[in-house]
């Protein structure tokens, strides 16, 4: 029996890969979403939240709970304590994985979906790559009204992300969710490029 296919499916906020990831889970391919996972992890992973207390302070929880507000300002205007949370997050997240996937061994194919595949390393453990690009001004109006928060905080959190343009260069597939082209053909086809490079590996 072959090993099941790791497909890592990443883009930049707002782009809408979170769209793409409900519909291949509609097509009954299980996906591992990363962030929701790391959210998870900052309570359940004892390594990690001790890393957290220890470079963070004390106040990165309360009453056992993270504190993400605190953390949050901490990190935003702050490359390099963002780089260090993230060093922090991504083994953990990397541990959880391989075993939500030995849970999914029987799969044929799995989705891991994480904002910085790329940028984490993450890609590496995966078969094929596929990014979700769109226009900057289509993303920065989706986030806004979907967190109902400013433009310049969007702009800001897009600024600390890969462009679309570096995604693509690293990534096997990219599939467009601008409008101008529909998604679920672009998702199709991808899926079946896969499915034949693997069938003839």
């Amino acid at each position: 029996m072959k090993q099941t296919i790791v497909v890592g499916l990443t883009g930049g906020i707002g782009s809408g890969k979170s769209t793409v990831a409900r519909i291949l889970l509609a097509k009954n391919i299980a996906v591992y979403i990363a962030d929701d996972a790391a959210k998870e992890l900052y309570l359940s992973d004892p390594i990690l939240k001790q890393q957290v207390i220890t470079h963070f302070g004390a106040d990165a929880y309360r009453a056992g709970i993270l504190n993400r507000q605190h953390l949050s300002e901490l990190v935003f205007n702050s490359k390099e304590k963002l780089l260090l949370l993230n060093e922090l997050v991504h083994p953990a997240v990397a541990r959880d994985f391989a075993h939500w996937k030995k849970s999914h061994s029987d799969q044929k194919m799995v989705i891991k979906e994480a904002a910085i595949l790329f940028e984490s390393g993450g890609h590496q453990k995966c078969d094929f790559t596929i990014t979700v690009n769109c226009l900057e001004s289509i993303r920065i109006h989706r986030v806004m009204n979907r967190d109902n928060t400013s433009k310049e905080l969007v702009q800001a959190r897009i600024n600390q992300q890969w462009t679309d343009e570096q995604r693509s260069k690293k990534a096997d597939f990219t599939l467009f969710n601008d409008g101008s082209q529909l998604l679920v053909p672009q998702i199709d086809l991808v899926l079946s490029k896969i499915n034949a490079q693997f069938s003839c590996a």
